[in-house]
């Protein structure tokens, strides 16, 4: 006999608002770190090897900001998952 998984309505929500939650927090890391980075400036120079220096910095940057904002939409997107099947599975009981 297989084990059995059970699940409420209530958990599945709960869940669900949890990676909105989570997928919120990351946003505002983001925003916040951009914003004080802004701030404070460009940490190179204007020299060859500041440059240099930026371009790698700036590809980077780019590179994980957009990846971050990737799984932000990941967890976005489970959370909407979940609470749609929860919706469903209570419409199905009439709960």
């Amino acid at each position: 006999m297989s084990d059995q998984f059970q699940a409420t309505l209530a958990d599945l929500l709960k869940v669900a608002d949890h990676l909105d939650e989570n997928a919120s927090g990351m946003g505002d890391v983001v925003r916040t770190l951009a914003a004080n980075l802004s701030a404070e400036g460009p940490a190179w120079g204007d020299d060859k090897s500041g440059k240099e220096f930026e371009k790698g910095y700036t590809d980077q940057s780019s590179y994980v900001h957009d990846n971050i904002g990737a799984k932000k939409q990941l967890l976005e997107g489970y959370g909407d998952g979940i609470r749609t099947a929860a919706n469903n599975f209570g419409q199905q009981d009439g709960s």
